[in-house]
């Protein structure tokens, strides 16, 4: 069985330093909210491992495939509610390609990759996919391309 552990040591005030892993990222809140805005709400933690996560998994694929990617991105957007506990309704998720080479033949990889990511290795995708729709799209070279 493998553990993950992790530390959260409080600063004072809304603000968390957390010891994960062999690295330490500090979490707060905005002055609105009563912290002093010295680190990313814990939600945005949340996206940035979504996109960490298959971002990676992306990346390893559509290398391994040989597919002549130069730059890959992803940006996301949450859907919270408005009320305590604020928590996500919908996530939308975008791919992005971008390389000097036309990409084209290769879009079939690229859209594979990001399958089998969704639905096989990202942990934290199926995760979210239990209580979250995840809204997913892909850009080639700025070109909206299908996923299947």
């Amino acid at each position: 069985m493998a553990l993950l552990k992790a530390q959260a040591q409080w600063q004072g005030g809304m603000e968390f330093l957390n010891q994960l892993g062999d690295h330490a990222i500090a979490t707060d809140a905005p002055e609105i909210y009563g912290g002093k805005n010295h680190g990313p709400k814990p939600t945005y933690l949340l996206l940035a491992g979504l996109m960490g996560c298959t971002g990676m998994d992306v990346a390893s694929l559509v290398t391994k495939m040989r597919v002549p990617v130069e730059a890959i991105s992803l940006d996301s957007c949450a859907d919270v509610a408005d009320e305590d506990p604020h928590v996500f309704r919908s996530i939308v998720l975008n791919y992005r390609f971008d390389s000097a080479q036309d990409l084209t033949p290769f879009i079939k990889q690229i859209t594979t990759a990001i399958g089998i990511s969704k639905s096989k290795l990202c942990c934290v995708s199926i995760m979210f996919n239990q209580f979250c729709k995840i809204d997913t799209h892909a850009y080639v070279n700025d070109i909206e391309v299908e996923l299947t």
